[in-house]
């Protein structure tokens, strides 16, 4: 009886800190030239869990690691690639179509309720171009619009004879919240079809 209530609440447990632990995701972007680079890390709170996608010269990576311990996930992508067949054109999915029965103005307000899922935000930005006047009014044009925000930080490239875009971005999100706002989201889907048939 007593194994049994430990491992009861070390489920617990468990749930709770997928649940309730903050994610950190971070992003990097390179474009120069004709060449591109994403590299996205999704973090755990004490980094229990990590997951990595590197997008490289058209090579993909994708990496797992829990607790230290990582396991490469690239043979199951090429196994699943290799099993795939051609299928028929797919329906629209019937969460995406119940979103769509939603009138604007809760379109609207989900939309802003989504932003509430993301903290911490801290974005950089460094642009550059063949033409220093093009980057010039590239400059002109974004740092007034950003000039009151804590969260974003732009350099403009002048030295640079290529077109270069470079970002990263990190932010934090919870598990819980995501869940909150999609039941909420489903919920007022089934309340609207319910007054629709009940009107009917």
């Amino acid at each position: 009886m007593s194994i049994l209530i430990i491992v009861v609440a070390v489920f617990i447990v468990f749930i709770s800190y997928i649940l309730l632990a903050p994610y950190t995701v971070k992003a990097e972007c390179a474009v120069r030239r004709s060449k591109f680079n994403l590299r996205v890390n999704l973090s755990s709170f004490f980094n229990v869990f990590r997951l990595t996608f590197i997008l490289q010269e058209n090579r993909v990576n994708l990496e797992f690691i829990i607790c230290r311990q990582s396991i490469s996930l690239n043979r199951l992508i090429k196994k699943k690639k290799k099993k795939e067949k051609v299928k028929p054109a797919e329906k629209t999915p019937k969460s995406v179509r119940n979103i769509r029965k939603l009138t604007e103005k809760d379109q609207l307000n989900i939309i802003k309720k989504s932003f509430s899922v993301v903290t911490n935000c801290k974005l950089n930005l460094l642009f550059g171009s063949e033409d220093p006047y093009i980057t010039g009014i590239v400059c002109a044009w974004v740092l007034p619009v950003i000039v009151h925000s804590d969260c974003i930080d732009f350099k403009p490239e002048f030295q640079e004879r290529s077109f270069i875009l470079i970002g990263d971005v990190i932010f934090s999100i919870y598990i819980y919240r995501i869940l909150i706002l999609f039941i909420s989201a489903m919920l007022r889907t089934r309340f609207k079809d319910f007054k629709s048939n009940y009107h009917k």
